[in-house]
């Protein structure tokens, strides 16, 4: 978030989760204009750790600009109860979310508006 691309993307290759790792090499793929270096992050992410990266994929998609799908993801999340949730008041990969009815629907779904 702070432009600092490249030590980012070093931050996130020495991630050993890879439910953490993986949205954050897709986001900084995209930012970097590599599209498929981005879907095969994402790609991975859902094959590794399918409806329990729910959470994630939605920041990989809301930063990807795919905000329709972003928002299937997060209402997916909420009706799975994931645990990444607890982020989505505050978490700046979703910002690109926060003026759709439906994601200031989903915040007051979760006690959060």
């Amino acid at each position: 978030m702070l432009g600092r691309i490249d030590e980012a993307r070093a931050e996130f290759e020495r991630e050993p989760n890879s439910l953490f790792k993986l949205p954050g090499l897709a986001i900084i793929a995209h930012r970097q204009r590599r599209a498929e270096e981005a879907s095969r992050a994402l790609v991975e992410l859902v094959a590794e750790h399918g409806d329990n990266g729910l959470y994630q994929q939605a920041q990989v998609l809301a930063q990807a600009g795919e905000e329709d799908m972003a928002m299937a993801r997060l209402t997916s999340a909420a009706d799975a109860i994931d645990s990444g949730l607890i982020y989505l008041r505050n978490d700046p990969f979703v910002d690109p979310l926060r003026d759709r009815q439906e994601f200031r629907a989903l915040l007051g779904r979760l006690g959060y508006a």
